[in-house]
């Protein structure tokens, strides 16, 4: 993987796709590096105009060179910090297919101070340079 040249037209397939600072600054550090990573690979493949995707877990395993285990058990902190809703999808048949999530409005996401131990059962990280 070399650098991006400057001269080089970007196409659709690879497009970005942009993080806002205060995710990362106030909230990466809280929901962990895993569910973080999980969190950047759903928004790249959500639908901009109703923030819906569906790749499945293992696709998301792939991507991200993780376990699947790994991959449902951090989607279970995203859900839990409402950074996305999960809505299962099913076939006419009845077969059930891959998750769809809808990635949330920032305002609905968890109140850090007040709500991180419901997210996790471990304190929030501190400040203290150790």
């Amino acid at each position: 993987m070399g650098r991006l040249d400057s001269n080089k037209t970007i196409t659709a397939k690879e497009k970005y796709s942009p993080i806002e600072h205060f995710v990362i600054d106030e909230y990466a550090r809280y929901i962990g590096p895993v569910a973080f990573a999980i969190y950047i690979v759903l928004r790249r493949y959500r639908n901009a105009i109703n923030e819906l995707c569906f790749p499945s877990e293992d696709q998301i395993a792939e991507k991200l060179n993780i376990d699947k285990r790994t991959v449902i058990r951090h989607i279970k902190i995203l859900a839990k910090s409402r950074f996305i809703s999960i809505y299962k999808r099913q076939r006419k048949g009845g077969k059930w297919l891959n998750n769809s999530y809808v990635l949330t409005s920032p305002d609905y996401w968890i109140n850090i101070s007040d709500d991180f131990n419901q997210v996790t059962d471990k304190p929030p990280p501190s400040d203290k340079n150790v």
